[in-house]
């Protein structure tokens, strides 16, 4: 305390007389209260979640979206049912709450209203951080002395649900390290995966593993970082997490691939008649109107299952 009144001192810092709070167990700020014991979510705005009518409108109901999201870190698991949620939260899908919708927001409010205590961080501690992967969302928790830090989730993009299991294994990775940035840049940290080839990929030549997996190993060489095996059924932060992650009102292509797709399209040395020849052989063209219809549809799960004509393009 000497030390903080110190350096307020020497900056000229003055505090108001009415707002400081002086040798107390616990203090209010920015809806959480952090005490010796961890950092919890002010009941007061749970409360007012809690207590919430059901909605009856899309605004209404952002509302709701606007505190789990301010209060996700506190939350391991934001509802086992989401996808009635995610299909009326569209603007081009007309707002039908039904039962399903009714369960999921029961299950929101009670999750809010049991919101867990998180560990103060330290940087003295280890640094551990289990990350896992489902058909549609990341789910990742920092921990520090076997407590919750912080969680995150995030559900996948179009674009990222067709990546293979690997894929998106290695993508919860790339997504934990950007938003724990502040936290573990610089610090060595223990990544626990229940993806055993990981292990393995990360240290293949880069040149013996696809492009997209090259550019998420490269935003993840300025990390140090080892990744650990844990069984599913140790899992139990990170899988519950992403069983029903945070819904995403905003969920958009990977911004990295629309910047290579705009490149290209920008700079294609072409007229404008040549680019509409090109379009239209493109849309007459037997092999490319298989690919155009699995990049819009989904790619087959197996290689096997994939047409022997444009195997090729699945590869890469």
């Amino acid at each position: 305390m000497s030390k903080v009144l110190e350096r307020a001192r020497s900056l000229n810092i003055k505090f108001n007389a009415d707002k400081l709070q002086y040798r107390v167990s616990e203090v209010k700020y920015v809806g959480q209260i952090i005490s010796k014991s961890g950092i919890k979510p002010d009941p007061d705005h749970i409360k007012a979640n809690v207590a919430m009518p059901t909605p009856k409108s899309k605004t209404e109901f952002r509302r709701l979206l606007d505190m789990v999201n301010f209060l996700s870190k506190f939350i391991p698991n934001v509802s086992k049912v989401t996808a009635p949620l995610r299909e009326i939260i569209h603007e081009n899908v007309e707002f039908n709450w039904g039962k399903e919708q009714e369960l999921s927001f029961v299950n929101i409010k009670e999750l809010l209203a049991k919101a867990s205590i998180l560990k103060v961080f330290s940087a003295s501690d280890e640094i551990v951080i289990q990350c896992d992967s489902s058909k549609d969302g990341l789910g990742t928790c920092l921990i520090q002395r076997g407590q919750p830090v912080s969680f995150v989730s995030h559900s996948l993009t179009n674009s990222e649900k067709n990546y293979a299991q690997i894929g998106k294994e290695l993508l919860a990775i790339v997504f934990s390290f950007e938003k724990y940035h502040n936290f573990v840049y610089g610090c060595k940290v223990a990544i626990q995966s229940d993806h055993k080839p990981l292990m393995a990929i990360v240290k293949k030549p880069m040149h013996k593993i696809s492009s997209r997996m090259q550019r998420m190993i490269f935003k993840m060489l300025k990390y140090d970082f080892d990744i650990n095996y844990v069984p599913g059924n140790q899992m139990f932060l990170a899988d519950t997490l992403l069983r029903a992650f945070l819904i995403n009102e905003n969920v958009r292509d990977d911004p990295e691939m629309l910047n290579i797709v705009h490149t290209v399209s920008k700079h294609l040395p072409m007229s404008e008649k040549r680019l509409v020849q090109f379009k239209k052989e493109t849309e007459l063209d037997p092999e490319l109107k298989i690919v155009v219809k699995y990049s819009k549809e989904g790619w087959p799960k197996s290689y096997k299952s994939v047409d022997n004509s444009i195997k090729t393009y699945y590869k890469n």
